[in-house]
């Protein structure tokens, strides 16, 4: 894995807007969750004006058509490695399925086409952005989706590495980021 830290996109770069999410309540913050679009295809090599179209359609259905504050997500990891930044990680997610899911587990939305692999660059990137939790929030777990609703959220390649007892795991994070603060 590269030791260089994966691109941060600001939210300027995909939208105007600003967020009208909640804060975080550190207290209860206690994991991480991982979630898809379920879209068909590959998605996650696409340019990053496509990535910031994307996310930027993804919150005027989440505002306009769902009446949501915001883009449901925290932050997005694309296949290149770079962590766009949607709610932030010091905003509530919208993203779990439940009040309180949201209010006990950021989310991160891997920009995967259903079937798409994450690379090498995105599961560095996925460990940083848990790391961005851990080191605020002293985040222990990193669940799927479908921990807390009924869903093939997210997706089965990003649920083989949550399953395989060392990928997507808040001790891996630790010791692939530790100097994150």
């Amino acid at each position: 894995m590269s030791k260089k830290k994966p691109k941060i996109m600001p939210r300027s770069r995909w939208t105007t807007t600003k967020s009208n999410a909640p804060a975080a309540r550190a207290a209860q913050i206690n994991g991480v969750a991982l979630h898809y679009p379920g879209t068909p295809g590959t998605i996650g090599t696409e340019s990053e004006a496509k990535t910031a179209a994307r996310l930027e359609g993804y919150r005027r259905q989440h505002t306009n058509g769902n009446g949501w504050k915001d883009i449901a997500y925290n932050v997005a990891v694309d296949q290149r490695g770079n962590v766009w930044t949607l709610r932030g990680v010091s905003k509530q997610s919208g993203a779990n399925g439940t009040t309180a899911a949201n209010r006990s587990h950021g989310a991160i939305l891997l920009l995967v086409g259903n079937n798409e692999q994450p690379s090498a660059a995105m599961i560095d990137a996925v460990l940083y952005a848990v790391r961005l939790w851990d080191a605020r929030y002293g985040v222990t777990a990193v669940r799927p989706h479908s921990y807390f609703v009924s869903t093939a959220c997210p997706g089965k390649p990003a649920r083989r590495l949550l399953n395989d007892g060392r990928t997507f795991y808040v001790k891996t994070a630790r010791e692939r980021w530790p100097d994150v603060k």
